[in-house]
């Protein structure tokens, strides 16, 4: 399945993939039948049921979030041991505005192509209990796949500041590309790990190389623990002086407003992150009634950041609120839908929920530090520690899906200022008090 409903800022840096990969679509007329194509398509509908940010006033209540979106990818077997994958898609939807009470309380609606994804595997062994590829390119991973919404946190996001992604059904937690880069898999009985590397394409500053090593042993068919290690931007930076922020040291220097002593805030930092799942099913009888998802019970701890200086301490908090912790839950649905999974998260980093310091057109306001509010202080938020999202689905004769989410989590759907603005959508969060929440529901069809 490859769906999802995120635009790329970024189309034009991507799209060469697809271009580099176009024999792809060529095989020899005796090896025809090797080329396998698949696509879906979708329509997405939401609406916020409460939203707020204190500091500037907003509320999105009963706006509506309409996307639509469809692609198509194609997969070929180059040799005995050579694949090859290449798919491309559009997404259609919009953004709110700034100003609520301008267009109707809606941003003019936006259509975005995109690369699903663009990679070659060569495998070295594969085998029933033995499994060795390495993998290039623009491809999806993901290392916890019990989870639907909150979580991963070791691959998305940034370290400083410590800010969390989630939302419905985003590229992470599904079958869609999400790392651009190489990745080194070694699967051996019930031991797996990882190599990767990769090429930072969502965030300032853009294709400075981390270096992640992710591994997870299976004990039988019920427990299952992993964990990882991600040095993001720490591998290789495109320009030093970017990535640690000395380019802009005006903007990137916290002053310590008692002893006066100031410290450059960089980008690069490492992240810890250890995640399990439990499947109680493997220890019971009589499961036919059951389905296979139905009382799994997973989560996910991490560590964003392991500089522990006084400035760090103070902007990012001590490492326990550097820590985001995610529990779910799969309620037994008997069959009626694939999956009922509850998930909550607690996270207690004093920065606020946004992600304006990315901003691709900020110019010399690029930084990794947190956000200020109008008299100059760093925002402090204490009322969005805990998140929550209820998410189910279901697939009908393997072709059409419907999902359906209600949460209060990290969504993003964009803040449009004007007809001047082309920055990166989806920088702040519109849940960020106990109160807020909204809802969605998609149909999809895949052939």
């Amino acid at each position: 399945m490859n769906l999802f409903t995120i635009r790329f800022p970024r189309i034009s840096a991507t799209s060469a993939l697809i271009l580099a990969v176009a024999g792809l679509f060529q095989p020899k007329a005796e090896d025809s039948q090797a080329l396998e194509i698949n696509g879906a398509g979708w329509i997405q509908y939401g609406r916020i049921g409460h939203s707020s940010d204190p500091e500037n006033g907003k509320d999105f209540k009963g706006r509506s979030v309409y996307s639509s979106g469809a692609q198509l990818s194609a997969k070929t077997k180059l040799s005995e041991r050579l694949d090859g994958v290449a798919g491309i898609g559009v997404a259609y939807g919009h953004s709110f505005p700034a100003n609520i009470s301008s267009n109707g309380g809606y941003a003019p609606s936006y259509l975005a192509p995109y690369v699903s994804e663009a990679h070659f595997t060569f495998n070295m062994i594969k085998e029933e209990q033995s499994k060795l590829f390495l993998r290039a390119g623009l491809f999806p991973y993901d290392y916890n796949p019990e989870v639907q919404n909150l979580g991963l946190y070791l691959l998305r996001g940034p370290v400083y500041p410590g800010v969390l992604l989630s939302g419905f059904e985003q590229k992470n937690v599904l079958p869609v590309a999400s790392l651009l880069g190489v990745q080194l898999h070694h699967e051996m009985g019930a031991f797996q790990h990882d190599v990767i590397i990769n090429s930072e394409t969502e965030f300032f500053p853009y294709f400075d190389l981390s270096l992640a090593y992710l591994a997870q042993y299976k004990f039988g068919s019920a427990f299952r623990l992993g964990g990882g290690v991600n040095f993001y931007h720490e591998l290789y930076s495109i320009t030093d002086s970017l990535t640690d922020g000395s380019w802009v040291s005006t903007y990137s220097t916290y002053v310590d407003p008692v002893t006066h002593d100031s410290t450059l805030i960089g980008f690069a930092g490492i992240k810890l992150m250890v995640n399990g799942a439990f499947d109680p099913k493997a220890l019971m009888r009589n499961t036919r009634i059951l389905g296979p998802e139905d009382l799994k019970l997973y989560g996910e701890v991490a560590l964003l950041g392991l500089d522990n200086g006084p400035a760090y301490k103070k902007l990012y908090g001590d490492y326990l609120h550097r820590m985001p912790m995610m529990i779910g839950f799969n309620f037994p649905m008997f069959k009626l839908l694939d999956r009922l999974a509850t998930e909550i998260e607690w996270y207690g980093s004093p920065v606020k929920d946004d992600l304006a310091g990315f901003n691709h057109t900020a110019g010399s306001h690029q930084n990794a530090l947190p956000l200020k509010d109008a008299d100059g202080n760093y925002i402090n938020h204490k009322r969005d520690n805990w998140k929550w999202s209820v998410y189910g689905s279901r697939m009908i004769e393997s072709h059409v899906k419907i999902s359906f989410q209600v949460a209060n989590d990290h969504f993003r759907p964009g803040i449009y200022t004007g007809d001047g603005d082309n920055s990166a959508p989806g920088s702040q969060a519109v849940t960020t008090t106990p109160k807020d929440w909204y809802t969605m529901l998609k149909v999809a069809y895949f052939f």
